[in-house]
């Protein structure tokens, strides 16, 4: 009697597989869709998501290895590890390092003491023999401790500094013009 059920239950069992199948390939064409949407190529997940995945994945093995979309198998082991205590890696800070504190405390001692813009802060700190950063990073550095400004010059100080100049190209001139003659 077992004989005669046997062929129907294979027939129900290939059925269902098929169309689990179906099912699978229907949910990833979804998901690729779904990720072509999202404007970021790295998706950071949260501790409970990896922890949900790390369990669904579990149950199917390693079959697991066709199926991630997400984030790479090697990724997945990884996560695997961790969970299970095995290896504990430190997190990896992400972005540019920030500038060094001594060089942040030296640049916002030159603007304090000095009335000095961010260019010449930096060729300062070239003289000392130090690497400056970026005329930009100088630039955020004195804006995040109130330096947003630079010093207001009034006319009077504009003007001598301007007759200085004069005055040092006149006397370069008339040293050229005795020379040439």
């Amino acid at each position: 009697m077992s004989r005669i059920f046997q062929p129907l239950l294979f027939l129900l069992a290939r059925c269902t597989r098929n169309e689990l199948i179906r099912q699978i390939e229907f949910l990833k064409a979804e998901n690729q869709i779904l990720r072509q949407r999202v404007p970021k190529k790295r998706i950071f997940l949260s501790h409970d998501e990896k922890t949900r995945l790390i369990d669904l994945g579990q149950a199917i093995g390693p079959a697991l290895k066709h199926l991630l979309t997400i984030v790479s198998y090697a990724t997945y082991r990884r996560w695997v590890r961790n969970a299970a205590g095995e290896c504990q890696e430190p997190k990896k800070k992400m972005g540019r390092p920030r500038t060094k504190e001594e060089i942040r405390e030296l640049i916002l001692k030159l603007a304090r003491e000095t009335d000095w813009g961010y260019t010449r802060i930096m060729g300062e700190l070239k003289k000392l023999g130090i690497k400056p950063p970026s005329r930009t990073t100088v630039k955020n550095i004195l804006k995040e401790n109130g330096f947003d400004e630079p010093p207001d010059q009034d006319e009077a100080s504009i003007t001598a500094s301007t007759i200085r100049c004069q005055t040092r190209l006149g006397g370069l001139l008339k040293h050229y013009e005795r020379k040439a003659a």
